[in-house]
């Protein structure tokens, strides 16, 4: 039974409904970092991140000048651009990354105009979301967790404050392509 009481079922649709408020975006240094992975190994099959960091420090040259001397002007002993973040957000988001991408190739081969080129808005979107479900399911599993020790009001209670009340909320909605959710939903896993 995937809801054992009344209290979990109410969180849940909570936790859903607030998905609408999912800021799809790509944008820190950090996140470019995280979401380059799946279109580098998934669709160029390497390690090679010139190709995607180029794409993003083409939207935004002036803003991103800092992250050009960082990650396209410097480069490893084998001659690869630099990647700080670690592989495991891009894992949890490999699913929605490919779920996109598939939906993208079919309605390509329908004759629509889309175009599954692996960086652009609706990967963006896929991503962001993973993040905001991983870590909506992070808060669920802290709730199921509180529950062995205090009862369902309190329990709940303690995650919405922990939701709203600290930089979760502004993990999950604002800046959903930093590692902060999936790094929630791993710990509380």
């Amino acid at each position: 039974m995937l809801f054992r009481e009344k209290t979990e079922l109410v969180l849940a649709g909570l936790f859903l409904s607030s998905l609408v408020l999912v800021t799809p975006r790509i944008a820190e240094s950090d996140a470019i970092e995280y979401f380059s992975y799946l279109p580098s190994i998934l669709l160029d099959g390497d390690l090679d991140f010139t190709n995607e960091y180029t794409y993003f420090y083409e939207e935004d040259p002036e803003g991103r000048a800092g992250f050009k001397e960082t990650f396209l002007d410097r480069s490893t002993a084998t001659g690869l651009k630099l990647n700080f973040g670690p592989i495991g957000t891009a894992l949890l988001w490999s699913p929605f990354y490919l779920a996109t991408h598939g939906a993208l190739l079919t309605g390509q081969a329908l004759g629509f105009e889309v175009y599954p080129d692996g960086l652009s808005q609706p990967y963006r979107t896929a991503v962001s979301i993973a993040s905001a479900f991983y870590g909506l399911v992070g808060l669920f599993l802290s709730y199921r967790f509180a529950r062995r020790l205090a009862g369902p009001f309190a329990c709940a209670l303690t995650v919405v404050a922990l939701w709203w009340a600290t930089p979760v909320a502004y993990s999950l909605y604002i800046a959903p392509g930093m590692s902060h959710a999936a790094s929630l939903f791993s710990v509380a896993l």
